[in-house]
């Protein structure tokens, strides 16, 4: 009787650690594309500073003429 309480509290176990193992991985790779999307928003928003810079020279050379 003692082994297969033992066996079931050691299969508890190892069924809690695979589960917060999981769930380590799942955080980490909600992490990683966190940081990607964090990294192509900056990235968007260089390009837009870029393009208005553009369009703000164009409209200076426009009105000059």
């Amino acid at each position: 009787e003692a082994q297969k309480n033992n066996a079931a509290v050691e299969s508890a176990i190892a069924e809690a650690k695979a589960s917060a193992e999981a769930a380590s991985g799942e955080a980490a790779a909600a992490t990683k594309a966190a940081q990607r999307a964090e990294a192509m928003t900056e990235q968007n928003r260089s390009a837009l500073r870029a393009l208005n810079d553009k369009i703000d020279r164009m409209f200076k050379t426009i009105s000059r003429k």
